[in-house]
């Protein structure tokens, strides 16, 4: 049996040059680029997340929907 999963995955940059990725399993699928633009920028501009005078999402680099199927091959429950 197949299942598929799907998830929104919201790629920043810190002010650090590091990428990080927030990973939501539920959200509205229904979603459009100005809506997950608006999210994105929500994020940045809170200024909250971040260790010193390091803010993790401090810039958007994508927004991308990502699948996943998971085939089990055999259950031993």
């Amino acid at each position: 049996m197949d299942t598929t999963a799907t998830e929104l995955r919201l790629s920043f940059r810190g002010n650090d040059g590091v990428q990080r990725t927030i990973r939501l399993g539920q959200y509205d699928s229904d979603l459009n680029a100005d809506e997950v633009e608006a999210l994105m920028n929500a994020v940045i501009g809170a200024q909250i997340i971040g260790t010193g005078d390091v803010l993790y999402y401090a810039a958007a680099v994508a927004a991308t929907k990502v699948a996943t199927t998971t085939t089990v091959l055999r259950s031993y429950n």
